[in-house]
């Protein structure tokens, strides 16, 4: 069985929201060829009250505090049993949405999903990842034109993934949602398809 984690990251409603449309688009292929397979959907818009705080680092821990504390181990359990994560967001100025960063933020936990070596290895390398075996998909709506070297919120998925040990990354860029007549949501909607056909 195949568990499938769905982070969405966009404000608009599903019908306005280019990644939310071609997410949609690729789950229902993925999910035609693997009717067997189990969806989680995180909106990431709902997620309130999950980054650290000062009183978490120092271990002052009240009410308010655990709740976060209990937040956080939720959407990493997630994380953890997923084989396949979908990531259908927006490009904030350049990057991901603040909302979006702070889902991402709670899968990355020392001894969870990376650790720490004692020394460093043969490569120079001071930790692992522990989360291999995973696959990732990146849906990112644009206005512009900016995939490539300005997509700082590509740069940051595949470099947080790749620490954690993930480093099957497929990556559907959806560029000039802004730009009337240039807008690439249907084509991206069959490169989803065609992609879900090969995962």
């Amino acid at each position: 069985m195949s568990n499938v984690l769905v982070i969405l990251g966009s404000l608009n409603q599903a019908e306005l929201s280019a990644s939310t449309q071609v997410a949609t688009a690729f789950l229902e292929a993925y999910t035609a060829k693997n009717p067997e397979a189990t969806v989680e959907t995180i909106d990431a818009t709902e997620v309130h009250d999950v980054a650290l705080t000062k009183n978490i680092i120092s271990g002052n821990i009240g009410e308010y505090e655990q709740d976060v504390l209990s937040q956080r181990m939720a959407l990493l359990e997630k994380f953890k049993a997923a084989d396949l994560v979908v990531i259908a967001t927006p490009m904030f100025n350049f990057g991901l949405p603040g909302q979006v960063k702070e889902v991402l933020d709670t899968f990355a936990v020392a001894g969870e999903t990376f650790k720490y070596l004692d020394a460093p290895d043969a490569d120079g390398n001071v930790s692992v990842g522990l989360s291999e075996g995973k696959k990732l998909v990146l849906i990112e709506a644009m206005g512009g034109f900016n995939a490539g070297v300005k997509d700082v919120a590509f740069a940051q998925v595949e470099l947080l993934f790749n620490f954690l040990g993930v480093d099957d990354i497929s990556y559907i860029p959806v560029q000039g949602t802004a730009v009337p007549g240039m807008e690439e949501t249907a084509q991206r909607i069959a490169e989803a398809k065609d992609l879900a056909a090969t995962l």
